[in-house]
């Protein structure tokens, strides 16, 4: 109980019954009620769509700059502390887009993006889901189009 990340980063002390108890995660197979994922690449004006899949509830989307992690009610939030922003609530199964800022100057960036999510049958209970890091890449130049001749 006194690791906060397991070897993936994610939280090691899940609440895996809802039943508002935290315990250790046991094994090399975690059980958690929720997974986030995310498609796209983490590209200057590209754009990340995330979702978290399980039981229903609904995800708060944390994002921060992997500077540190912190004990909630529901394990472990380990995409970061004093840089920690909420991006967006959604219902779990539905689609958050987010758009990488168009910054050159976070290029190279180093981010985590984590949800803490309640079950909408047995408030307040809920957990963590996996952590996403990514380092923000340039921007993607389009393909240019090759006329045969």
């Amino acid at each position: 109980m006194a690791l906060v990340q397991d070897i993936d980063e994610n939280s090691r002390v899940l609440d895996p019954t809802l039943s508002g108890t935290l315990l250790a995660d046991m094994g090399a197979y975690e059980r958690s009620d929720w997974t986030m994922k995310v498609f796209g690449e983490p590209n200057a004006g590209s754009i990340l769509k995330l979702r978290v899949d399980g039981i229903a509830g609904v995800s708060a989307y944390l994002i921060g700059q992997l500077d540190g992690s912190f004990p909630s009610s529901f394990g472990y939030v380990t995409a970061g502390s004093a840089t920690l922003s909420v991006i967006g609530n959604l219902p779990v199964g539905q689609v958050l887009r987010l758009r990488v800022p168009h910054e050159l100057a976070l290029i190279g960036t180093e981010i985590g993006i984590q949800t803490q999510t309640l079950a909408t049958a047995t408030p307040p209970r809920g957990g963590m889901t996996n952590l996403y890091r990514a380092i923000l890449g340039g921007p993607q130049e389009e393909p240019q189009l090759q006329i045969a001749r």
